[in-house]
């Protein structure tokens, strides 16, 4: 990039590329001090960079899949849950008891309460496996897709099951059975992240809207 040839043609076309960009409310004339700074700087210090170069920069933030296209790769492994579980579980938490406890007809709290039930035992580590795949899948959109995208795979899988989450069934434990088993057969096809949606996602999913009363197990 030539330096010279580059201050004379900010100074030739000022006032058709920059004078009208710069703000939505006025007009920026190249004159006062502005001319004086244009004048006196070096143009030796930009450098140029080509089409290739900026695709790769672009790649790293979270808009280059949604502009570009070629689906998102390189989703982390999911970790497992910690035994104990942590504050950002509680609500949901409560609306899986409540479900075992409407089932069982007793009250059920924790984990240790299940010990008469082993299937509900496995089902309850299950739906926690399934709510950290979508805690991992909602920390991964953060980084790879437009602020939004995330929310708005909520929003249609909330759209897709909410009608039978209202629907008649004998206890809570039904009614999260048939709202899960449906978030899996949802057909999304619009959503940035689908590529990359597992099933354990679809129904962690569920409980993230449990855990914030979105969703509701034991009516």
């Amino acid at each position: 990039m030539k330096p010279i040839a580059l201050r004379e043609r900010l100074f030739e076309k000022w006032d058709d590329w920059c004078a009208g960009k710069i703000t939505s409310t006025q007009t920026i004339k190249l004159e006062g001090d502005l001319r004086t700074y244009c004048e006196a700087y070096d143009y030796s210090t930009f450098t140029y960079v080509n089409p290739l170069e900026v695709v790769d920069e672009h790649r790293l933030t979270p808009y280059f899949a949604a502009r570009f296209g070629g689906g998102l790769t390189g989703r982390p492994t999911t970790e497992s849950p910690p035994s104990v579980p942590a504050d950002d579980e509680s609500r949901y938490l409560h609306h899986l008891f409540e479900a075992y406890g409407d089932n069982k007809k007793t009250t059920l709290a924790e984990a240790e309460d299940l010990g008469p039930w082993p299937e509900l035992a496995t089902h309850y580590h299950r739906q926690r496996e399934s709510f950290y795949h979508a805690e991992s899948l909602r920390n991964f959109a953060r980084d790879t897709v437009p602020p939004g995208t995330y929310e708005a795979l909520q929003d249609e899988v909330y759209a897709g099951v909410v009608d039978i989450s209202e629907g008649p069934h004998p206890d809570g434990l039904a009614r999260l059975t048939a709202v899960a088993q449906a978030a899996t057969m949802l057909p999304l096809t619009e959503n940035g992240l689908i590529s990359v949606v597992k099933v354990q996602d679809r129904r962690g999913i569920c409980h993230q809207l449990a855990n914030v009363d979105r969703l509701i197990w034991k009516k």
